[in-house]
């Protein structure tokens, strides 16, 4: 015997699916730095390749939260040439690429959140939302974790990346015992990935 829907009941579900599902979902590719037999950076054994790709897959969870479609470039501790990254990026056409990394320095006091992007003589070129996006996420970033990154313009942007419009993100020094601290602490991994998914959104949104 079949069952049929009760005819309000449907209607207010379809209302709350419309309700839950944004207009303005787009497509995210995520970068996780680094892998397999290139580390990167590391401090008290914790390796960057593998924070890269913890917060790029805490992200994923998070943006795919918010209707959008993400892909990563790479899923697990594995090298990926930047040949293929780049390739990779120019097949998915995403709406916004983002390269995860975390810093290392010499100097100890270095610390904090930096934002690079295309080269200064590139800018003119970039669309509303792609010179928007790294504005965004830095006050985001300062909103949630009252933090003050740095914007700077340079070659990582469409080099490391394949895309213009790209932005590479490094998410704390794991060379400074401060941000160590934070990068290691669930509620601060939490405040992070939520500000970057809210600028994300947001810019898509605009």
């Amino acid at each position: 015997m079949k069952t049929m829907l009760n005819p309000l009941l449907a209607r207010a579900a379809a209302a709350l699916l419309a309700l839950a599902a944004p207009a303005f979902a787009g497509t995210i590719l995520i970068d996780p730095g680094h892998g397999g037999k290139d580390p990167g950076g590391s401090a008290e054994q914790l390796k960057e390749s593998e924070w890269a790709i913890s917060f790029a897959k805490a992200l994923e969870t998070e943006l795919k939260a918010q209707g959008h479609i993400v892909i990563l470039t790479r899923t697990e501790d594995q090298f990926l040439p930047l040949k293929d990254r780049e390739a990779l990026v120019h097949q998915a056409k995403a709406d916004v690429v983002l390269g995860i990394h975390l810093s290392s320095s010499k100097n100890s006091s270095d610390h904090g959140i930096r934002i690079y992007r295309c080269p200064r003589a590139e800018l003119a070129d970039l669309s509303p939302k792609e010179n928007e996006l790294a504005e965004q996420i830095g006050k985001a970033f300062s909103a949630e974790l009252s933090a003050k990154p740095v914007v700077s313009n340079g070659h990582l942007g469409r080099a490391f990346l394949g895309n213009k419009g790209a932005l590479l993100l490094e998410l704390g020094y794991l060379s400074n015992s401060d941000d160590l601290k934070n990068i290691r602490s669930p509620e601060y991994q939490r405040e992070l990935i939520k500000a970057l998914s809210g600028a994300v959104t947001g810019v898509l949104a605009q």
